[in-house]
């Protein structure tokens, strides 16, 4: 039901804030281009129709007429123009009539003879070419009304101060809504529940969490050992995709990933290899299964002496980040892949070893001198 609400709020907050741009763009409309012979709106210019004298055959009162300027010469009887007015009864008034016939003023000048449809009245004065505004265009049915209604005082309260009143109120309800909300998190914050820290990870549990394809996250530095501190085995399971994120701690272990199964691993940290044995690589990944997949994007690996830091003996490994190194003088094996194995590097460095025979298309390394020997670098050609 709060949603529901919540939903209606937003929607009658976006309904409003429509409508009042809307009005407020007729407002400035009707302003600064109606009823003007002196401004022009996409070369129109357009005037309300105040009386019924064309209503017997093209429009009404409260239409709005668009008139466009002409060459009075090219007029002929028949057309409908736009002119301002010499008859007493509306002098200096914008009129929209007929041409009855081509004539001339009592000075000579050339004119038109003008008349309403309704009436089948002449205009009792010469229209002169200088006093013609433009030929009728077309019309808008009753537009005019509105326009004149936005001009009074109840079409302003009605039409612009209502919505923008009602736009404005809508956002400060939201506004308190969010506030309190604000203050009962900022209340909540105090519980000692809000700040209790999480219980310390074993490495048993990381394994088994990795193990059944979940996201770890990494609280403090572990090993991947039992409660008498024997090693143990961490192995991604058939199919499972797990995601391990360093969170700028160290995990010492072999991390091993079986059929099918997927890693990625992110963030600062370490990954350290254990010593060698029958059960474990020397080197923290090793992609041993058929069809699984390795993505590191960042931390720091560091295999055994003699050993690799990534070994890939029958999946893929990626590397986009991270830095790489062995134990040892000896970094010959650094990045390992045999059989079906594949490593792929787009990024990261690399301590004594050049990845160059596995860089990614568009790739190439540059070598710097450190104090711990030639670091290579992965770049972008």
């Amino acid at each position: 039901m709060k949603k529901a609400a919540d939903k209606f709020v937003r929607i009658f907050a976006a309904v409003l804030a429509v409508l009042s741009v809307s009005i407020l763009l007729f407002t400035l409309v009707s302003t600064l281009f109606l009823n003007r012979t002196d401004k022009e709106w996409f070369g129109y210019k357009a005037f309300i129709v105040l009386s019924d004298s064309m209503s017997a055959t093209d429009f009404s009162a409260g239409d709005l007429v668009f008139v466009r300027h002409v060459d009075p010469s090219t007029l002929q009887p028949g057309d409908i123009i736009a002119f301002t007015s010499r008859n007493d009864s509306n002098y200096g008034d914008t009129v929209t009539h007929k041409i009855r016939a081509l004539t001339t003023t009592a000075d000579g000048a050339p004119g038109f003879t003008t008349y309403g449809t309704t009436t089948d009245t002449d205009d009792e004065a010469v229209v002169p070419y200088s006093d013609v505004i433009g030929r009728y265009a077309g019309h808008l049915p009753k537009v005019g009304l509105f326009f004149n209604f936005l001009k009074t005082t109840p079409g302003y309260l009605l039409c612009i101060f209502l919505p923008f009143a009602l736009l404005i109120l809508s956002q400060a309800v939201q506004t308190v809504r969010l506030f309190r909300a604000y203050r009962r998190e900022q209340a909540g914050a105090g519980d000692s529940d809000a700040f209790a820290l999480p219980e310390p990870q074993s490495g048993a549990e990381i394994a088994a969490r990795l193990a059944a394809g979940e996201d770890v996250t990494l609280q403090a530095d572990t090993a991947f050992t039992d409660a008498d501190g024997h090693c143990i085995d961490c192995v991604i399971a058939p199919g499972k995709a797990a995601a391990l994120h360093l969170n700028g701690h160290r995990l010492k272990g072999t991390i091993q990933l079986a059929d099918g199964a997927a890693l990625t691993v992110h963030g600062k940290g370490m990954i350290q290899a254990t010593a060698r044995s029958h059960s474990r690589a020397g080197c923290p990944i090793y992609a041993r299964g058929q069809g699984c997949r390795v993505d590191l994007y960042g931390g720091r690996y560091l295999g055994g002496a003699g050993s690799c830091a990534v070994c890939a003996a029958a999946g893929q490994v990626i590397l986009h980040g991270g830095l790489y190194a062995v134990k040892g003088d000896s970094a010959d094996h650094l990045l390992y892949s045999v059989g079906d194995g594949a490593i792929t590097v787009e990024g990261g460095r690399f301590v004594g070893f050049d990845p160059a025979a596995c860089l990614a298309p568009g790739r190439t390394t540059a070598a710097q001198e450190t104090d711990k020997g030639i670091l290579y670098v992965v770049k972008e050609r």
